[in-house]
């Protein structure tokens, strides 16, 4: 299967695309940008990227919700972290015993 990358212009197979499910329904599953040119897009952006990392002394370039993508991405770590250490409903819920704890 093939598709035209929308920046180049030229026609190439999916496996040349990035994977996006946002895309499923329209563009089968895949980036409107080839590899190449999703790559030099992002380069492009981090160079005339005027905006900064709000985080205190950090001097990177906006990335994503305000910070720059290290700050973005140890926050998403540190989500998922607190994520594993949320108590199941059953562990709220149920003593023991296995009956319903009364409130």
């Amino acid at each position: 299967m093939t598709k035209t990358c929308t920046r180049c212009k030229q026609e190439k197979p999916t496996t040349e695309f990035y994977a996006n499910k946002m895309t499923v329904r329209f563009m089968h599953g895949v980036d409107y940008y080839c590899k190449q040119c999703r790559i030099q897009s992002h380069k492009t952006s981090l160079k005339t990227n005027e905006r900064k990392c709000t985080v205190d002394g950090c001097t990177r370039p906006h990335y994503a919700k305000d910070i720059c993508q290290a700050h973005y991405e140890k926050a998403r770590r540190d989500a998922a972290k607190r994520l594993e250490n949320i108590k199941t409903f059953h562990d709220i819920f149920v003593d023991p015993q296995g009956k319903y704890k009364e409130w």
